[in-house]
Formats: C-alpha cells, structure tokens, sequence
C-alpha cells in the first residue's frame, strides 16, 4: 500500500494587479515529487511483502524521473536531449521513504547514466513507541524537515530543468 504518490499537479488561480491597477490572473502550476511506503509489521511471513513493497518504490520513483525527462524531452522537442538539459537532470534527485515495522528509512535515487539509477539510504530513525522516547521523536522530526527540503529541492530543480528545455527550443543555435 502506497502512502502517497507525489506525481500530481496542482493549478492555483491567483489574482494580481499590474502597474496600472488592472487584475491579471495568473494560473501557477505546482510540481509534486516524491514517494512513500508503509509496509506494515516486520514478521515474518511480512518478509517478502516488504521487499515486494520496497521494489514498487522504486519503480514509481523512477517513474517519476522518466516522467520528468519525458516532459523536458516534449518541451525542448529534441531527443537526445541537449547537455545542458541532461545536465540540469542529472541534479534532481528523487526521494523517498520506507517504513517496516518500527523503523523507517529515508532514500535518494539519482540516474547515474542512461538507463542505470543508484540509491542512497541517507537515514534510518527507530518509530517512536512511548511517550518517553523524546529523543527518537527529535532524530524523526529532524529526518522529515530534510526529506521535506529534498522534496523542495527536486521540485525546484525539475522546474529548473524543464525551463530549460523551453527556452532550448527557442534558440536559434538548435
């Protein structure tokens, strides 16, 4: 079971008024990265449904990153891509996180070159399970606020990327 899927776009409709005093309406589109897992206890018989359960995490965070090439690939209208946007790919990370049991663990999958991904387990923090573990709760909030930053940062720089794209399609050099 999928806790979310972060592959949503969201249009908001803002109201802002020019120099002159006019409303200008403004549709602003929000990129959503990311994913998560909750796999359940860590029994044994739960064995196999947890590694089953870690592979579609990284399917669909893999997924997302094809997604994301994809988009730049139909913006910039050129496949192979230009170096300068395979460039701007290379800096977005995908991250994502797997709960088993009482623990969770917190990843990174990066494309390393073409069709090859690597991942990276940045943390791994114990599930609080009494009021007395204040110091599991601090290490877990300090691990969500990062992941919440890397969330922000790939977002970023896939906004980044497919900007470039866009304007890679109007220059004349192409």
């Amino acid at each position: 079971m999928l806790c979310f899927v972060a592959v949503r776009i969201t249009q908001t409709r803002t109201e802002k008024r020019n120099l002159f005093g006019q409303k200008q309406h403004e549709l602003r589109e929000e990129r959503e990265i990311g994913v998560g897992e909750n796999s359940g206890p860590s029994h044994k018989d739960n064995h196999s449904k947890s590694v089953t359960d870690f592979v579609d995490v990284i399917k669909v965070a893999r997924a997302q990153f094809i997604q994301l090439q994809t988009r730049c690939i139909e913006e910039s209208r050129s496949n192979p891509l230009p170096s300068t946007i395979q460039d701007a790919l290379k800096l977005v990370t995908i991250p994502f996180f797997h709960v088993i049991g009482g623990r969770i663990r917190f990843y990174l999958l990066t494309q390393l070159n073409g069709d090859v991904y690597g991942m990276w387990g940045w943390s791994a923090e114990r599930l609080p399970t009494k009021d007395t573990d204040v110091a599991d709760v601090a290490l877990l909030c300090k691990s969500f606020l990062i992941h919440r930053n890397l969330l922000n940062r790939a977002g970023h720089l896939s906004e980044r990327a497919i900007m470039k794209a866009k304007l890679s399609q109007m220059s004349p050099w192409n």
